[in-house]
């Protein structure tokens, strides 16, 4: 069984989105449908097509038989190749309409239709639109599939020790912007962790996705926004808080490891999901208060509190 997955990170799979700037978060949590796929054809072979910029979120998965970005992809010989089953997650026009001429027996995901706009085949009548369903979930069972907590699926192995006790990981991806929590927020909270004899440790590795994954790795908690911290904590199995304010926590699965931490801001637009925020003053996000953290801290890890 051949199956070729083409899931570059230049859109979110459930999000209207413009497709101008990877997501590498998106690429990461679309990894759980490989326990799916290889559940249901154990002996199958995967072919997966992704972005330079996420192609270190999928290196050495075990599940992934060859891993090509793009350009390889289109100017190699297996762009003439047959497969079985193809599964498009991207709605870049230009993507979609690469994809449709690839040789299937059975094509899932995005397709452009005659209207030149892009459709999904899928085997329920879930709308493709922003959605307080769990994003793996929805994704494995729109593609027929049954959901059962699959885990993501990272192929590097961190090699560090676990040193710090709590990681503050307080940069957001070019995206969505008015997720960021400003940095007085965070010191204020640096400062109440280090008071009561937390280790703290600031986010390190901006422009080297190894060195990110080793200091997410080397902390035993990690408080986050919405980004890509949020998913690699997970596939790390550590534990996390995540704090929410434009996006939907309901969203995220969090595999009995984490909490969410919602923004008590008074908003009827809460989740937005919008590049800027519509009301002047304040961000959703930075009326997220120290005190509700440390509550949610202590429920996540009630043994490291002295």
């Amino acid at each position: 069984m051949k199956i070729i997955i083409i899931k570059l990170g230049y859109s979110e799979t459930f999000l209207r989105d413009d497709g101008l700037s990877v997501s590498l978060g998106d690429v990461l949590r679309s990894t759980p449908l490989l326990h799916a796929l290889k559940e249901q054809y154990a002996d199958s072979n995967i072919t997966w097509i992704v972005s330079p910029q996420a192609r270190h979120l999928l290196e050495n998965n075990p599940f992934i038989d060859r891993l090509m970005t793009w350009n390889e992809w289109q100017s190699g010989p297996v762009s003439r190749e047959s497969f079985d089953i193809m599964i498009n997650l991207e709605k870049v026009p230009a993507i979609c309409s690469v994809a449709d001429r690839i040789h299937t027996n059975r094509k899932l995901g995005f397709s452009m239709n005659h209207s030149g706009e892009y459709a999904f085949h899928i085997k329920s009548n879930t709308p493709i639109q922003n959605s307080t369903e769990i994003i793996q979930k929805k994704l494995i069972e729109m593609l027929g599939y049954p959901w059962k907590e699959q885990e993501y699926i990272l192929g590097y192995k961190p090699r560090g020790p676990e040193i710090n006790d709590i990681g503050l990981n307080y940069k957001v991806g070019p995206k969505l912007p008015t997720k960021e929590l400003s940095l007085q927020k965070w010191e204020e909270l640096a400062a109440t962790l280090i008071a009561v004899g937390f280790k703290v440790a600031w986010q390190t590795g901006f422009d080297d996705l190894y060195q990110y994954m080793e200091w997410i790795h080397s902390c035993a908690l990690l408080i986050t926004t919405d980004s890509l911290g949020l998913h690699l904590s997970l596939a790390l199995r550590k534990r996390v808080l995540g704090l929410f304010g434009p996006t939907d926590p309901k969203e995220i699965f969090f595999y009995n490891r984490g909490q969410y931490l919602i923004s008590s801001a008074k908003c009827d637009y809460m989740p937005c999901y919008l590049e800027q925020c519509v009301h002047s003053g304040e961000s959703c996000m930075d009326q997220i208060k120290t005190n509700d953290m440390m509550v949610k801290i202590k429920e996540l890890w009630p043994g490291a509190w002295k």
